[in-house]
């Protein structure tokens, strides 16, 4: 027999802004909840806590939230896109136009041992 699957497992996420060569890198995690995609940090009962900067590290805060197996986690990663110019002429807009970003999402579900299992690629909102 099958050992019972809890209700609830508790989960301890990173969330960071740092500095890399261009500008700053984020990674941020949302939680879909009754269909909505919310910051992590929003869901009932979740813990945050500020933790101590490190060099090249702007903030960084643990997350500890309790979910139930099979919910969804996306991971977004924004930073400076490289590619540079788009344009001949944007170089010309120089500080009015914001630097393009480069963001990166992966979706994970909650396992029933507490683990982020990998979900396949794609969006699905």
């Amino acid at each position: 027999m099958a050992p019972p699957v809890p209700a609830l497992v508790t989960l301890e996420l990173s969330e960071v802004g740092a500095v890399i060569a261009g500008g700053t890198r984020t990674t941020s995690w949302r939680v879909r909840l009754d269909r909505v995609w919310r910051s992590v940090a929003e869901a009932p009962g979740a813990e945050v806590e500020l933790q101590q900067a490190g060099p090249g590290t702007i903030w960084e805060r643990r997350i500890l939230v309790a979910l139930r197996p099979g919910t969804e986690l996306e991971r977004v990663v924004s930073e400076p896109d490289r590619r540079g110019p788009q344009s001949p002429l944007s170089h010309l807009e120089g500080a009015r136009q914001r630097p393009r970003r480069r963001v990166q999402r992966a979706r994970f579900r909650v396992s029933a041992h507490g683990e982020l299992l990998a979900e396949a690629s794609g969006r699905g909102d």
